[in-house]
C-alpha cells in the first residue's frame, strides 16, 4: 500500500517537474516572436519599442505618433491634432 503510495507521489513529481520547463519555454518563445514582429514593424516605419527589448519581459512599451482627438478649449470644438500615443504589448 504505502509502496503504491510512493510511486503514485513520485509519478506525480516527475510530471510536474517535465511540464513546468515546457510551460516557461513555451512563454519564452510567444514573447520572443512578438518582440521579433515589433522590433520588425519598427523597421518598416511602425510603432517605436521603448525601454528594454528583453523576451524575458512580460510587456513592452510601444509609442507611435497619431491623430488625436482634442477639445480646443477656447472654441470648444473637436480638433484632431498629432500626438504620441503609448501603450504597452
Amino acid at each position: 500500500m504505502v509502496k503504491n503510495s510512493l510511486s503514485a507521489l513520485a509519478g506525480a513529481i516527475v510530471s510536474v517537474a517535465l511540464a513546468v520547463p515546457a510551460a516557461t519555454a513555451e512563454d519564452y518563445v510567444d514573447r520572443l516572436l512578438l518582440l521579433d514582429r515589433l522590433t520588425q514593424d519598427e523597421a518598416r516605419g511602425g510603432p517605436q519599442i521603448r525601454g528594454g527589448r528583453s523576451p524575458f519581459q512580460k510587456r513592452v512599451k510601444v509609442c507611435n505618433v497619431m491623430l488625436t482627438p482634442v477639445r480646443d478649449p477656447d472654441t470648444g470644438e473637436l480638433v484632431k491634432v498629432m500626438k504620441e500615443v503609448c501603450w504597452m504589448e
